[in-house]
């Protein structure tokens, strides 16, 4: 998925260089830079102008955020789109594979 010339994976790792490297800290902007592959200070700096407007606005209440109760957004994007692994994949501990507990049912004095 690339967005006004961003994929999803530089602009995670962009917003995580952010939080890494905040204001006031020298050489803030080379650092942000040398972990986004492929874009030129220019570009970093004109997607955090953007990201900064953006801000503003949803602040300042002229964008309306999006309703997530339509089940098709969830189809759209679901995790599996955006994995950094798969958890089937990995094999599981056979101590893990043991089934559940029995427990007893609590009282009506444990409830309260």
């Amino acid at each position: 998925m690339v967005f006004n010339g961003w994929s999803f994976q530089q602009n995670k790792i962009f917003g995580e260089a952010l939080a890494a490297f905040p204001d006031g800290l020298p050489d803030r902007w080379q650092e942000i830079v040398g972990k986004v592959a492929g874009k030129s200070a220019k570009e970093v700096y004109m997607h955090y102008e953007a990201l900064l407007k953006d801000i503003k606005e949803i602040d300042s209440g002229k964008v309306e955020l999006p309703s997530y109760n339509d089940v098709s957004y969830f189809r759209e994007n679901s995790p599996e789109k955006f994995s950094y692994g798969s958890f089937e994949s990995r094999q599981v501990p056979a101590t893990c594979k043991m089934g559940r507990k029995k427990g007893s049912p609590w009282t009506e004095v444990q409830h309260r």
